[in-house]
């Protein structure tokens, strides 16, 4: 890896049902939902794919997903039906059509925020980071929609020097590899360029802010957890024993094993 700046694409879930506010809910309904992708070969399909693989309690759950045309054609047979919801990864430019569409047919982005997501690493640097971005433009307010989800860096990377076969060029690679790593971010990105107007208005979020969506994503798995396991993991040592007397035996054979009790 050469570098990775602040320029971050993010992830963003749309549908028209009202009932789904959080990432939980959407993980928890997965196996009922028609997930709805871009293509196959696309970097959203490719995210959706690490996400159910890291979440295999939640999203891993998918059984109707299906691969549209396009982004655009994606988003539109999603928010066809109360019981889809489209997935996919974009810069988050307020002047893209693409989010003006999303309000044109009566949807809404889902923020994908979970402890889950948040938590995933590669070398020890994290890979999903929760912001808050702006997706419509209203200039005659100096205001825009935002909308919180989480987003990842692009990283600018390249081969491994011991890879290149000539010795003779080795030398000049680790020197480019040095010089785009000292590079000062401003160089890279003009002052004036339509990514830096982006930049300028999304943020990361704070801690209060990151934890708040979290709690919203973890209660909508407890409160999907059958009632039995809801009382269990709040309960005390001494209640947790009369839980498991009141159940059923065959509920009991793997909790009695893991937990150590007699």
């Amino acid at each position: 890896m050469i570098r990775s700046d602040d320029v971050r694409e993010c992830v963003f879930a749309v549908t028209r049902n009202k009932k789904y506010t959080n990432y939980g809910e959407i993980a928890v309904n997965a196996d009922k939902l028609r997930i709805v992708l871009p293509p196959k070969s696309s970097g959203s399909a490719k995210t959706f794919e690490y996400l159910s693989k890291i979440d295999p309690d939640g999203l891993g759950q998918a059984k109707d997903v299906i691969n549209a045309d396009s982004t655009d054609n994606a988003i539109e047979l999603a928010l066809k039906n109360d019981n889809a919801v489209a997935f996919f990864v974009q810069f988050p430019d307020p002047s893209n059509e693409r989010f003006r569409r999303i309000r044109q047919l009566s949807g809404h982005i889902v923020p994908v925020i979970d402890s889950v997501i948040l938590r995933q690493k590669v070398d020890d640097q994290a890979i999903y980071f929760a912001q808050e971005t702006s997706i419509s433009q209203l200039k005659w307010l100096n205001l825009g929609r935002r909308v919180v989800t989480v987003c990842t860096p692009l990283v600018l990377f390249t081969g491994a020097n011991r890879r290149i076969t000539s010795r003779e060029q080795r030398p000049p690679h680790r020197q480019l590899v040095l010089n785009i790593r000292n590079m000062r971010s401003t160089d890279l990105i003009p002052e004036a360029s339509p990514i830096a107007k982006v930049l300028k208005k999304t943020r990361q979020l704070s801690a209060r802010a990151r934890f708040h969506f979290q709690e919203l994503s973890l209660n909508a798995r407890e409160r999907a957890r059958p009632f039995f396991d809801r009382m269990y993991r709040g309960a005390g040592h001494m209640v947790q024993l009369m839980i498991m007397k009141a159940r059923p035996p065959e509920h009991n054979q793997g909790r009695i094993q893991s937990d150590g009790f007699n």
